[in-house]
């Protein structure tokens, strides 16, 4: 993949620090310093996986003030305009610096226009972005940036952590690559733990990971199936929901097609207003599933004390039966391995 980085302004954020001692430090018009590992910071973001650390953002209501920031800040040519560009990444650093958690760590949060193109892309194009990086760094590290407020004489690589350790960072708008392939506005990845102040800062919806939706979706689909017929769903149920696969040229379902699966999952029409409604959703159209993330194993656990887990290809292996004197699960098979665990 090839990045350009075009500008690029920083300054600290912290639960301590006041909006008014947030102070700015800016790269922009001919970049001469060596930024590689900033490019190589914004690739981690844009090559991340349909994996629960990864989860994407709408903005459902047009012309908000951050989505205008961001659209500012990636838009706005710095060698013409740099004021435009500087005073909508302060307006992002601030706002991010009013609802970071009290328990956060101190960081640099670096607001990054670049053009991405090349391999793992799902197009030929170049596309203009920006990035922005919270990279936590402990005080002495800030202070030596702070210093002189520039990065021309820091050795980068020795104060901020190694792409593969990049803990928080999104880039607008999303740009799909080989490994994803979801719609949105934002993508962002936080390593670890999800933190909301890094979502809310930003005004917009946050949608899971895929395989996170899916798993939702099915739960969902489960008690529908109980309610209606007596029986949650099984492991056949499960290789009826992986059939998404089959309702898609793109790869990527949305409510509609899930909708027509849980019919068929749970025996009687069940509408996109229904799921919505039990999914907790406010905007169904925002669902979407890669279908190559769909769930593949299937687990009954009884009274909370026998678990059984097996993957739904074995589905004619293992038999559920619900009623009200209790449940029996049948496993049928072969052979047999016993094996005693922990004390």
């Amino acid at each position: 993949m090839n990045s350009e980085i075009h500008s690029m302004t920083y300054s600290p954020v912290s639960p301590d620090l006041d909006n008014a001692n947030q102070w700015k430090e800016s790269v922009g018009g001919d970049v001469d310093e060596d930024l590689e590992l900033f490019e190589r910071y914004i690739q981690q973001v844009v090559v991340k996986t349909d994996i629960a650390d990864v989860t994407r953002g709408d903005f459902v209501t047009s012309d908000t003030d951050s989505e205008e920031w961001l659209e500012t800040a990636r838009t706005t040519d710095f060698d013409g305009s740099p004021d435009d560009f500087e005073a909508a990444s302060k307006a992002l650093a601030e706002e991010l610096n009013s609802q970071i958690h009290p328990r956060a760590n101190d960081g640099v949060l670096f607001i990054i226009q670049a053009t991405i193109s090349g391999e793992t892309l799902l197009d030929d194009d170049e596309h203009q972005i920006v990035s922005i990086l919270k990279l936590d760094l402990v005080e002495e590290q800030r202070l030596k940036l702070a210093d002189d407020r520039g990065i021309e004489e820091l050795d980068l690589e020795d104060i901020f952590p190694e792409p593969k350790e990049l803990q928080k960072g999104l880039i607008y708008p999303i740009v799909q690559s080989e490994g994803y392939r979801l719609p949105g506005d934002v993508k962002f990845y936080q390593s670890g733990s999800v933190s909301d102040y890094f979502h809310e800062f930003l005004q917009c919806d946050i949608e899971e990971g895929s395989l996170e939706q899916a798993k939702n979706v099915f739960e969902v689909v489960s008690e529908l199936k109980k309610e209606h017929t007596g029986q949650s769903a099984d492991g056949a149920d499960t290789s009826r929901f992986r059939d998404l696969k089959d309702r898609t040229d793109s790869g990527i379902v949305g409510i509609d097609e899930v909708t027509e699966v849980a019919s068929d999952i749970v025996g009687r029409e069940v509408s996109r207003d229904e799921l919505a409604d039990r999914l907790g959703v406010d905007n169904p159209d925002a669902l979407a599933i890669d279908t190559e993330n769909l769930p593949s194993t299937v687990k009954y656990e009884v009274d909370k004390q026998i678990r059984v887990r097996f993957p739904s290809t074995a589905e004619d292996m293992v038999e559920k039966e619900e009623s009200d004197d209790g449940v029996t699960v049948t496993i049928r098979g072969t052979e047999l391995d016993t094996e005693v665990l922990d004390s």
